[in-house]
């Protein structure tokens, strides 16, 4: 495995009791959990899972009040803010680099001295360049998410083109191309998705074994082929280390189209304190389908819950396409249950992103309801 840590984006509260953002470096979950309560933090969250963390060169060399401000950036932009308020946040946030420029600008003027007015004006704008050419990317990345989810596929193809040559880490290369195969395999092409994505799985073998099979999976998720989905979800997860959203991912894939027994037996190795908290309404999906599928009457109430922690993300482009899907399973239960025109409330505004990414036993079910 890859012995170079990644920054697992956290927050927590410290030794003195105060709320704390920042980074941890570590190579899995369980151990950024363990580095941070020997460093005496409690009520801790990792907002990412590791094994999907991009190496962050660019926060090698920052101290802690400059990491903490970039961590409380990133959280804004998890909860959907858009790209002028993430950039007002980050000059709020380095508002002391802006101030002393500004400062050596105004002495720089009554010492009539151009070095300094001109070395104050590199550092009042350094920190609002720095800030705004990420936040350009991060625009497009979540741009990139919003095509993809509403199935605009040439415009999705335009920015993944635009992205590669600024997301150059491996994982973040690669999840480029699982998204260009993903649109591959939405026009047709399988066996050219599987070739893209090929030359991936040595790499990431040694780096975070099972991440190439948890996302390479999604090609056999668009074909229709369930089997083989099953079938690479759990290689994924046998090769994970118990990776917590690798065995997420794989549960509900057994709740949606496998071995309902495997997936209840499954949930009990299920780690509620190392998961994301993005993932916890995968929870009360999964307790649904499994009850839909026992024709439990409870499965509606589940659904529900799962459906409106899900939208508690707000806008965030990430959440798109998993809300689609959760919505869809909720809807169906309701058409099922008789309550037509509940299943058309609750499917009207994501409607646009499930029959792009729905399959095609929801699709057949309500369709009809939506377009007939």
């Amino acid at each position: 495995m890859d012995t170079t840590e990644k920054k697992v984006l956290f927050t927590a509260t410290d030794a003195q009791g105060n709320e704390r953002s920042g980074y941890v470096d570590a190579n899995t979950n369980s151990e950024a959990m363990q580095k941070l309560e020997e460093n005496g933090f409690t009520d801790i969250l990792l907002h990412y899972d590791a094994i999907n963390c991009a190496h962050r060169d660019d926060l090698d060399g920052l101290n802690e009040q400059e990491l903490e401000r970039i961590a409380n950036i990133e959280l804004k932009s998890m909860t959907g803010m858009s790209s002028g308020a993430l950039f007002a946040q980050a000059l709020k946030q380095n508002w002391l680099f802006i101030s002393f420029g500004l400062l050596g600008c105004a002495w720089g003027v009554y010492d009539r001295s151009a070095f300094f007015f001109v070395l104050g004006g590199i550092v009042a704008l350094i920190a609002p360049v720095i800030s705004l050419k990420n936040l350009i990317t991060l625009s497009q990345y979540n741009k990139l998410q919003e095509a993809d989810a509403f199935g605009e596929y040439e415009h999705a193809l335009s920015l993944i083109k635009k992205l590669k040559p600024k997301l150059k880490a491996p994982e973040m290369a690669f999840d480029l191309d699982v998204r260009h195969a993903s649109i591959m395999a939405k026009k047709g092409d399988i066996e050219g998705a599987f070739d893209l994505l090929a030359p991936w799985q040595q790499e990431f073998e040694a780096m975070s074994p099972g991440m190439y099979e948890s996302r390479a999976a999604v090609i056999y998720y668009i074909s229709g082929d369930f089997e083989s989905l099953l079938g690479m979800m759990r290689d994924a997860y046998a090769k994970s280390d118990n990776n917590q959203t690798i065995l997420l991912d794989l549960i509900l894939m057994e709740a949606r189209y496998g071995d309902v027994n495997n997936a209840q037996e499954l949930m009990s190795n299920i780690e509620l304190h190392l998961l994301p908290p993005i993932y916890l309404p995968f929870l009360d999906w999964i307790e649904g389908l499994i009850a839909s599928r026992n024709n439990d009457p409870s499965a509606s109430k589940s659904l529900s819950s799962a459906v409106s922690q899900m939208l508690e993300y707000g806008d965030n482009p990430i959440t798109l396409t998993m809300l689609a899907l959760m919505t869809g399973s909720y809807a169906r239960e309701l058409l099922r249950a008789g309550d037509d025109e509940g299943a058309k409330k609750v499917l009207q505004k994501i409607w646009p992103v499930l029959k792009e990414n729905g399959d095609q036993q929801t699709l057949k079910e309500l369709s009809p309801l939506m377009e007939g």
